[in-house]
């Protein structure tokens, strides 16, 4: 037992490489290792004394024990077992899931297969082995100034979570609580000194002792010890550190110290590791190379790991885009960038494949992006075994498609266990692209099945202790409570898992009972043990199957589907996002199902041609000529072509939206069949390039006053709960939870960015249940990052609830470009491609036209059709022409043509009852007031500002003819104070016509969708405006009519009250009015204040009634709102008023008073030609020519198209 065994023998051949690259250079005292308390030496320090003299020179050993791989799963080869450690045995290294079967009867090996290795096999390269490492938790990525450097040290420079040097800590508290693929960096278990395994080097011949690095070299080792492992696709250290001048490579170095010194306790300068990688990432002048990638893939690893997954998904974006962009994901890359090196062209084919899996990871864990790789085609080979990379002794490379389409059989293992890792990634993008199953007959169930009956296409690793084991057993518990939601073969595969799991548990159980067993494992720690094998197996008690979450029939008498599938999010044990969000298996389906298109499976169009008149020739012209195409649920359609070819065009035409064209010709189907505009409007919906939103709501309540106008009685009778729950998941998916309650913004208040907006704008039209969703142009003004979220956030929605989607797009990235399924390119209103995307390469190379590598194909396809600024237009236009003529001709246009005419006349059916799902004019008209109420008391520009206004108008009214007293001097200046309150309170009405463009840009685009009509924005908004237009009249009227000193009695006060309150009302009305029929801020502005310029001159005060043109007098004066004002607030003042002649007697006006020097007020309106006795017929007539203004209103929003 004291005798050291092969294990032990091997670490006397281990010592330190004298290389290290550090980019700064840190404190002295950083530069002594860490010692425990028992003597023996951290991971960053030197193996201690008393091990170097008890070490024999032996072989090396590989990485995994077959002799104990089969009865129990401790031994990892670097942490050898208690088996091991008490037999001496050797170990033979094995990377299959099951154990290394060897060769299949009668069957020549392979190239490339993997074999049991002889113990007499060196290492000659650094960091040569597979280290068990513990999974690091799923990564996700940031833009280039997510986190700025003040900001390191706080959220980076803290304490790693898991105390490295306490060996009884092997899962920490976070990866109990948060289970993830990348879960915290492995703790090492320094009883048996195999941590020290990567930064110990031996060459065949030479020894060489190195002295105790300094901090960044330490952080180096840290790194190759405890994270390389896990993802080994940079260099292997000697080979990266004979690089380290390299300023290309300075960002990796800089990245790895980073990480490496999150394993190291309590160790300084985190934070400035990480600055330095970040600023030798993101320098201006850095150039976008494999380097790059691979710094960036280190970095969202990391930031995961540490919490930060919005951070690190945001990365993922951007180097994913950079990796496509400089082509690694071609056979190409790693020949032309390898040097020569066979070890670095395997270092390039790793990266781009980690790339691949780490994305599969975070979409099948965390659920945060779409696995948009997936789609990407690539030719790169796989990648060799670790020994084979690590020793330099690379074999020629095998490719994807060597590998059965059926799989990885445990019986063949001829591929290496990274292929293991790559191949079941592409089994979750395969899941993750199905559309949502429809019921239990459908199609996808069979395929489904296919893929997840070996449940353990969650193993993306090979476990290598009990504690990995424990994890992907729950992590397949994860799995099966989420599958089994459509899975019909749950129940089978549930007792599957589980019996493993129980066999796996008995073996354990047994090993109890072997003293061997618990060689070097306190008391303490073998209760831990105990303790978690037991609540595996109680765990899978947990997972519930047909009918309980798979999906159930509501017998609501039409027998509908629902179905759970589309809630597919993080894996975990136990615990769900439904507890989460508060709501049980049975309610989500309830809120979701809406959503989930099962009537339209196709949607077509054909001979659509729009005709113009030329301007130039008076001839019509085709802007857009017999275009065609197919779009079938869950596909996502880009529409692409130069300025003017006629994208917006067709996109309106496909819409069944108004054009500008003199003839419209088309064919546009759905399940092959030619719909009303009624119908085709409650399946349909348009978002506009500018998207109108109303900027004083917030993101919640945007999508929930949507979902309270929409037209079907489905949304419209949700339930308050049910209602939250949808329009959370509605959040959720478009990645809008955390602005959920941010304003949109007003030019005054900030609010969300322009791509959030976008995703609003899409989310507010999804809550209505369309099954078709038209947008044009949705990236326009967008940077690339915030283009590429809002197309993908589009084609989760479209593929995870089966709609179609067709969208306009102008010259999206590379990555943008992939993610669409299909393309109609236009050039000259015509078509020149239509199909796949990732069919359009082949196409072109068909005919003549290969596209070039390395240029993004977007940019490409519209210089090749552009023809605008081609320095021949003769040439050019006759090349487009051949190009045009070519894909009539070709085959892919007589598919299209086919695939159109069978889609046709296999129909479908779909029915919807528009009468009977249409909310009341009343539940309309609430919530738009209630929509209005809240814009007008948070937008100032609506009703603030313009009582501030009223309210500084009314003090300087009040102090200009400040306390005018009752004489005949004062006549005229209480005159000249009537007009002018009631003229420019009317007159600044002007101040509400951009608060009504927005409501009418609003109106305008939920109108085209179907959500309401003219009646019911007029109706609104006319009584929101009520109360406030009375407080402004209430307001206005307290200061100035004490201060100016008119008829002090209350009746004539609350006349006079009236009366501005009547005025305001007419004057608003004339605005809405005015602006309904021209939408235009200045045009609204001049017309409104031409008409109250007209209003004010024929009203009574400039020319009085009496002596007034006749042609203004009986065409404008008799239904100028502003005389009857004037009229009345006259009367109120002059007609019980009596005013003092003054001194000596001589009265200006001659009323039956003179003899006593006084005037009486009527005499004043005598010269007026007003009596007191019409009050109640100017009210009345007041109150028709508001009435007139809004009907007006109304008639101007139903005919203007």
């Amino acid at each position: 037992m004291n005798t050291p065994n092969s294990f032990q023998q091997t670490l006397s051949m281990r010592n330190r490489d004298d290389i290290y690259s550090g980019a700064e250079e840190l404190s002295s005292n950083s530069n002594s290792p860490s010692s425990g308390v028992d003597g023996r030496t951290s991971p960053c320090g030197s193996t201690s004394t008393t091990a170097e003299s008890s070490r024999a020179n032996v072989t090396s050993v590989p990485a995994a024990c077959l002799a104990c791989r089969g009865r129990h799963l401790k031994c990892d080869g670097v942490n050898p077992c208690s088996r091991c450690l008490s037999s001496g045995s050797e170990c033979v290294y094995v990377a299959s899931r099951r154990g290394y079967k060897g060769p299949r009867r009668n069957s020549a090996q392979k190239h490339g297969q993997k074999h049991g290795i002889s113990s007499s096999r060196t290492r000659t390269r650094s960091g040569e082995g597979s280290v068990s490492a513990k999974s690091v938790r799923s990564a996700s990525m940031s833009s280039s100034s997510f986190l700025s450097p003040k900001m390191a040290d706080s959220i980076y420079n803290s304490a790693v979570s898991t105390p490295l040097l306490d060996p009884e800590l092997v899962v920490s508290n976070s990866m109990e609580n948060n289970m993830s693929y990348f879960g915290p960096y492995d703790t090492p278990d320094t009883s048996n000194d195999m941590f020290n395994l990567f930064a110990t080097q031996q060459h065949e011949h030479n020894i060489i002792h190195s002295p105790t690095p300094n901090l960044p070299g330490r952080c180096i080792d840290s790194f190759y010890n405890y994270f390389y492992a896990a993802h080994p696709f940079v260099l292997p250290k000697e080979t990266l550190l004979m690089m380290s001048q390299e300023s290309s490579v300075a960002p990796v170095l800089a990245v790895m110290r980073w990480i490496g010194s999150l394993h190291i306790p309590e160790c300084p300068h985190r934070g400035r590791f990480f600055q330095k990688a970040h600023q030798l990432i993101y320098e201006p002048r850095r150039r976008k190379d494999g380097f790059l990638v691979q710094a960036l893939l280190l970095l969202l690893i990391g930031l995961d790991g540490q919490g930060q997954q919005e951070q690190a998904r945001q990365i993922l974006f951007g180097v994913e885009r950079i990796a496509t962009e400089i082509g690694l994901n071609t056979r190409e890359f790693a020949t032309i960038h390898g040097r020569g090196m066979p070890m670095m062209e395997e270092s390039w084919r790793r990266t781009w494949w980690e790339l691949f899996v780490v994305e599969g990871l975070i979409a099948g864990v965390h659920r945060s992006t779409d696995f948009q790789l997936f789609d990407v085609t690539s030719d790169v080979a796989l990648p060799c075994e670790e020994h084979e990379y690590f020793s330099g002794g690379i074999p020629e490379p095998i490719h994807l498609q060597d590998i059965n389409e059926d799989g990885l059989s445990d019986m063949s293992p001829k591929f290496s266990s990274f292929t293991y890792r790559i191949q079941s990634a592409r089994n979750l993008g395969k899941l993750l692209r199905i559309p949502p199953v429809s019921g239990p007959d459908d199609e996808n169930l069979s395929y489904i099945e296919t893929l997840l009956t070996n449940w353990q296409w969650a193993v993306f690793y090979i476990p290598n202790s009990g504690d990995d084991l424990r994890q992907l057993l729950r992590l397949n518990i994860g799995a099966l409570s989420r599958m089994s939601l459509v899975w019909s073969a749950a129940e089978r595969e549930r007792s599957s898992v589980k019996g493993m799991a129980q066999g796996i548990y008995h073996v354990k159980k047994k090993h109890r009972s072997m003293p061997e067993f618990w060689i070097g494992i306190t008391q303490e720690e073998a209760m831990d043990r105990i303790a978690a094998d037991d609540s595996v197996i109680q765990e899978f008690e947990t997972v519930q199957v047909m009918p309980h979450i798979m999906g159930q029939w509501v017998d609501d008498g039409t027998k509908q589907w629902t179905s759970g599938l589309g809630d597919f999010t993080t894996m975990g044990a136990n615990k769900t996002d439904d507890a989460d969000s508060g709501m049980d298996s049975e309610q989500r389906p309830v809120a979701e199902k809406h959503l989930l298109n099962t009537a339209i499976k196709n949607f077509t169009w054909r001979n659509v041609t729009v005709t113009v008149k030329d301007r130039d020739t008076k001839q019509p012209k085709a802007i857009v000529d017999d275009v065609q195409g197919i779009v079938e649920a869950g596909e996502i359609c880009a529409l692409m072509g130069p300025s003017g070819c006629g994208k917006t065009t067709l996109l309106n035409v496909l819409a069944r939206r108004p054009t500008n064209a003199s003839n419209v010709e088309s064919e546009v189907h759905a399940n092959g069949k030619h719909l009303s505009l009624a119908q085709f409007r409650e399946i349909s919906c348009f978002v506009e390039q500018e998207d109108a939103l109303i900027g004083s709501l917030t993101v919640r309540e945007t999508l929930e006053f949507s979902s309270r106008l929409a037209t079907t009685r489905q949304v419209f009778s949700l339930s308050k709960t049910e209602r939250k729950i949808r329009i959370d998941n509605l959040l959720d998916s478009f990645g809008l939870m955390e602005q959920a309650n941010t304003l949109i913004g007003t030019p005054i208040r900030k609010g969300i960015s322009g791509g959030q907006k976008r995703r609003v704008g899409v989310a507010s039209q999804l809550i209505t249940s369309p099954k078709l969703l038209f947008l044009d142009e949705p990236t326009s003004g967008l940077d690339s990052t915030a283009s590429f979220e809002v197309v993908k956030y589009l084609r989760e929605v479209a593929r995870r609830n089966n709609l179609i989607v067709i969208c306009s797009i102008h010259q999206p990235s590379t990555s943008t470009f992939n993610l669409f399924d299909k393309l109609l390119l236009l050039s000259g209103g015509k078509m020149q491609y239509f199909g796949p995307v990732n069919g359009v390469t082949d196409y072109y190379a068909e005919i003549g036209s290969p596209m070039p590598q390395y240029v993004n194909p977007a940019e490409h396809l519209l210089d090749l059709v552009n023809i605008d600024f081609a320095p021949n237009r003769d040439q050019a236009s006759q090349n487009l022409e051949t190009l045009q003529a070519a894909w009539q001709n070709s085959q892919q246009a007589s598919e299209v043509v086919t695939a159109i005419k069978t889609a046709e006349s296999a129909g479908g059916d779909w029915s919807v009852d528009t009468v009977e799902k249409k909310p009341s004019m009343l539940s309309l008209t609430l919530t738009l007031f209630h929509r209005s109420f809240i814009k007008s008391y948070r937008d100032v520009v609506a009703y603030g500002i313009r009582i501030a206004m009223y309210l500084g108008l009314a003090i300087m009214m009040g102090t200009v003819w400040l306390r005018l007293t009752p004489d005949q001097e004062s006549i005229q200046p209480f005159i000249n104070a009537i007009f002018f309150g009631s003229a420019f309170m009317s007159f600044m009405a002007v101040a509400y016509v951009p608060a009504f463009i927005e409501d009418r840009l609003q109106y305008v685009k939920e109108h085209q969708n179907g959500l309401y009509g003219a009646a019911e924005l007029i109706v609104s908004n006319f009584f929101i405006g009520v109360p406030y237009l009375f407080l402004i009249s209430a307001l206005f009227s307290v200061i100035s009519y004490w201060l100016s000193n008119f008829q002090p009695t209350v009746k004539a006060f609350f006349t006079w009250v009236l009366w501005l309150f009547l005025d305001l009302l007419a004057a608003e009305s004339l605005v809405v009015f005015m602006t309904s029929l021209f939408p235009s801020f200045v045009i609204s502005l001049a017309l409104v204040a031409f008409a109250n310029g007209l209003w004010m001159s024929v009203g009574g005060f400039m020319v009085p009634p009496t002596i007034l043109n006749v042609f203004y007098k009986y065409v404008f004066h008799y239904w100028d709102y502003q005389k009857y004002v004037f009229q009345g607030m006259m009367v109120n003042e002059f007609a019980h008023r009596v005013y003092s002649c003054g001194d000596g007697c001589h009265c200006m006006y001659q009323s039956a008073l003179a003899d006593q020097c006084k005037i009486d007020g009527q005499a004043v309106l005598d010269q007026y030609g007003y009596s007191d006795s019409h009050f109640g017929r100017d009210v009345g007539i007041m109150l028709s020519i508001i009435a007139g203004y809004r009907l007006a209103s109304w008639l101007a929003l139903v005919l203007r198209r």
